[in-house]
């Protein structure tokens, strides 16, 4: 597979209530390419506060984005530079490009996206791709 055409970039912010920082972050995300995931960085207390976090960020995302929606994953894990930091996957889309994404869910809890188009595989058959 080639997965030149899939980039990754940083976001990271301090400073202000987690509501505002993850709004911050969050609306960093929704541009022209096509976001196929969002891993927020984050720091909880507890488990109430993670669920607090967690449905923020998939209420957040189920507003902004339309089907096929980013998959989301929080990490409760405070990261070493900023209060919150946001990694985006996305995938850079080439025009006149057959690409089909679909979101499979395999259980309540589990979710991807299938990604399929010839150009990220190395031959002329359609190439796949999960996040």
């Amino acid at each position: 597979m080639k997965y030149h055409r899939i980039t990754c970039n940083l976001y990271k912010t301090t400073g202000n209530s987690w509501e505002q920082m993850a709004e911050e972050l969050l609306s960093s995300a929704v541009r022209e390419e096509r976001v196929l995931r969002l891993v927020l960085f984050t720091r909880c207390t507890d488990n109430q506060e993670y669920k607090f976090q967690r449905s923020f960020l998939e209420q957040w995302v189920e507003r902004h984005f339309v089907s096929p929606r980013p998959v989301v994953s929080l990490v409760a894990q405070k990261p070493l530079v900023a209060d919150l930091v946001l990694e985006v996957h996305s995938l850079v889309e080439i025009t006149d490009e057959a690409v089909t994404i679909e979101e499979q869910i395999t259980s309540s809890s589990v979710r991807y996206l299938r990604i399929m188009t010839p150009s990220l595989s190395g031959n002329n058959s359609r190439g796949t791709l999960r996040s």
